[in-house]
C-alpha cells in the first residue's frame, strides 16, 4: 500500500474507520446492522470497535466460498509435522518450554529451554505471541519504539463448548456445512456489551458448528455420533479472578455458561439435546493460555480494530536481523491468512517460489 497509494487508495481511505462509522454514514437501521455484521464472531469484535477494513476482508472472501480441510484440523498440524520429520537434520520438539533468547553482536544467537538445552541457528522463527519476546530477549535490547509497538492490547478471549452427541440426526434440525451465529438482542454492541462484562449472561452470544457434517474424518467421531462446537466471547478477567478467588467457583462458573449455552441450542434449534450429550468438555479463556500460551486467552492476538489494523502494525521483522516473527501477531490472524503470510516470509528467505509469482512476493 505504501509503495503504490493510488492502487490502494480506497483501502488507505478507510483504514481508520469502523464498521460502526459506515453504518451511521449511511443511516441503517439497527436490523439490517445486524444482519451485515451478523458474523462477528469471525473477528470477535463489536461494529462500533472493528475495523470496516478488516469486515470488508473477511465478508468478501467468505462470499467467495468458505473452505474447510477435507479431513480435519489436526489432520492438517499432524502433517506439517511430519513432514518436518521427513527433512533432512529436521525435527520437532512438541512441549518443549523455551524461556531464553540470546543475542550476540545485535543478532539472536541461539535459545535455552527450560531443561537447560540449549540450540544455536543462523536464522530463527519466533512463533509464539511476539509481545512475549520482550522478556524472552530482554526489553533493553529493543528499541524504544519498537517496544511501543509490541505493548498492543489484546483482543477477544473466548469460552468454548465441545459436545459429541449420539443417536441424533444434527441435519433433521437445520445443521449442515455452515455455521450457525445466534444472537440475544438485535444490537449487536449491546450484545458485547452483555457478554464482556463480569457476570454469566443467562442467554449468551455464541456461533456453532458441527465438524462432522463438514468431513468424513472418522477420528473426529464415533460410527453413529456427532460433534457439536459452540464458543462464545467472553471476559478473561472475569475467569481469572474466579480461579484466584476459588477453584470450585471457577469450575461452576465454567459448567453453567456451558449448560447457558446448551440451553438455547435445546429451545431454539435442537429438542431434547441434553439427552444425547455423551461427551462434553469445555475451555475457558484460561485454558487457551495455558495450552497454546495466548496472553489473556486472546483468539487473534490483537484486536480487530483500527488502531490494531493499520499500516504501523507489526509484521515479520523484528530489530534483529536474523529473526522473523510469524503469526497471529505479526499478520492478520486467521488459518489461511498466517499460512499466506508465512509462505511468503519462506519465499523471501529461501528464494524458493513455490507459493505466487516471485515478482509479487518480492513487492509484497
Amino acid at each position: 500500500m505504501l509503495a503504490h497509494p493510488a492502487r490502494y487508495s480506497h483501502i488507505i481511505r478507510y483504514l481508520k474507520w469502523t464498521l460502526e462509522e459506515l453504518f451511521n454514514v449511511l443511516e441503517f437501521p439497527v436490523e439490517l446492522r445486524l444482519i451485515l455484521a451478523g458474523q462477528s464472531a469471525i473477528f470477535w469484535a463489536p461494529p462500533r470497535e472493528l475495523s470496516l477494513v478488516v469486515q470488508a476482508g473477511g465478508v468478501g472472501s467468505y462470499n467467495q466460498g468458505a473452505y474447510y480441510p477435507a479431513q480435519s484440523f489436526k489432520h492438517v498440524m499432524q502433517s506439517l509435522l511430519r513432514k518436518i520429520k521427513e527433512q533432512p537434520g529436521c525435527r520437532s520438539m512438541l512441549s518443549t518450554q523455551i524461556t531464553r533468547i540470546e543475542l550476540a553482536h545485535g543478532r539472536a544467537q541461539s535459545v535455552t529451554t527450560a531443561n537447560g538445552q540449549r540450540f544455536t541457528a543462523e536464522c530463527f522463527l519466533f512463533d509464539g505471541d511476539a509481545q512475549l519476546s520482550l522478556n524472552l530477549i530482554g526489553e533493553e535490547h529493543f528499541p524504544q519504539a519498537f517496544q511501543q509497538k509490541l505493548r498492543y492490547e489484546y483482543g477477544t478471549s473466548v469460552l468454548s463448548v465441545y459436545l459429541g452427541l449420539k443417536d441424533i440426526d444434527l441435519r433433521r434440525h437445520g445443521f449442515g456445512e455452515y455455521n450457525l451465529f445466534w444472537h440475544p438482542k438485535v444490537d449487536l454492541n449491546e450484545v458485547y456489551a452483555d457478554q464482556l462484562s463480569d457476570h454469566i449472561p443467562d442467554r449468551p452470544y455464541f456461533f456453532c458448528n458441527a465438524p462432522t457434517l463438514r468431513t468424513h474424518d472418522a477420528a473426529l467421531a464415533p460410527a453413529g455420533c456427532d460433534q457439536l462446537v459452540m464458543v462464545a466471547p467472553c471476559r478473561y478477567d472475569f475467569f481469572r479472578r474466579l480461579r484466584e478467588q476459588n477453584e470450585d467457583d471457577y469450575q461452576r462458573a465454567k459448567q453453567k455458561y456451558a449448560d447457558n449455552i446448551i440451553g438455547v441450542l435445546e429451545s431454539e434449534f435442537i429438542p431434547g439435546l441434553s439427552k444425547h450429550i455423551v461427551e462434553k468438555v469445555i475451555g475457558s479463556p484460561l485454558t487457551n493460555e495455558f495450552y497454546v500460551w495466548a496472553p489473556q486467552g486472546n483468539c487473534y492476538s490483537t484486536p480487530m480494530s483500527p488502531r490494531h489494523v493499520n499500516l504501523q502494525r507489526l509484521n515479520y521483522k523484528s530489530p534483529f536481523p536474523n529473526l522473523y516473527y510469524v503469526g497471529a501477531s505479526s499478520c492478520l490472524p486467521g488459518f489461511a491468512t498466517i499460512i499466506h503470510f508465512a509462505c511468503m516470509l519462506y519465499e523471501k528467505l529461501t528464494g524458493d517460489s513455490v507459493y505466487c509469482d516471485p515478482g509479487a512476493a518480492l513487492e509484497r
